[in-house]
């Protein structure tokens, strides 16, 4: 029997913007993680925010097409939006409020779910809210195995320090946190050259660039390793 993942994090409305007009897609990083499970076959449930809303019902129906049970905070603030605009040949990004400032409540449904899941997986979370960080923490305490892809954006990154801080201290309670050369420059503002060398002992490091770069390196944090072995 499959393995059964809560995936936390982000899930959100792609509006793309062109010439030929604006199309709107679900998305988010958590999102597309718990729909790629199910696709192989591997149980999965989604604790995301959405809105009650249009944007939010298409997420809904998304997901169910999928077989991905979502546990949502509903948010008045509505769904968060992602919206880039194509102008000479270049994509200009955006974000919602809501989604800028997205929220998780870990509410009794969901810490039973991740209290229940074999694997929990955090994808798009937002690190740099300390509140948000504290409830996380205490949701996937002792959970065997726990895995963060922390995926920062610029346009969402509201304190790259909270943030790395926050990550760092997460070590403790995860078996992996992969990070990209995109996301090391980013929170760091070092290349992964320099940042890997500082790291923990206990935190063997390596380097893979997001898709879109041409860098052929492999990239990933494993942390809590002697407790993984």
């Amino acid at each position: 029997m499959s393995a059964r993942v809560v995936v936390i994090g982000d899930a959100l409305i792609d509006e793309l913007v062109g010439d030929e007009g604006t199309t709107h897609q679900v998305g988010g990083s958590a999102l597309n993680v718990a729909v790629g499970l199910s696709i192989l076959g591997v149980p999965a449930r989604l604790v995301a925010m959405i809105g009650d809303d249009v944007d939010g019902a298409l997420i809904r129906g998304h997901l169910a097409d999928f077989g991905v049970e979502l546990l949502p905070t509903i948010t008045p603030l509505g769904t968060g939006v992602a919206r880039s605009e194509r102008a000479d040949g270049e994509a200009h990004p955006s974000f919602s409020d809501s989604l800028v400032g997205r929220r998780i409540d870990f509410d009794d449904t969901q810490r039973a779910a991740i209290a229940e899941a074999d694997v929990v997986a955090v994808s798009g979370f937002p690190f740099d809210a300390p509140a948000q960080v504290e409830l996380l923490e205490r949701a996937v305490a002792g959970r065997p195995h726990v895995a963060v892809d922390p995926n920062p954006r610029l346009g969402l990154l509201r304190d790259a320090d909270a943030f790395r801080r926050a990550l760092e201290g997460f070590g403790g309670l995860a078996q992996l946190i992969k990070l990209s050369d995109d996301d090391i420059e980013l929170l760091w503002g070092e290349p992964v050259a320099e940042v890997a060398p500082a790291s923990s002992p206990a935190i063997p490091t390596s380097s893979r660039p997001r898709a879109g770069r041409a860098r052929a390196s492999a990239s990933a944090m494993h942390a809590g390793a002697s407790r993984a072995s």
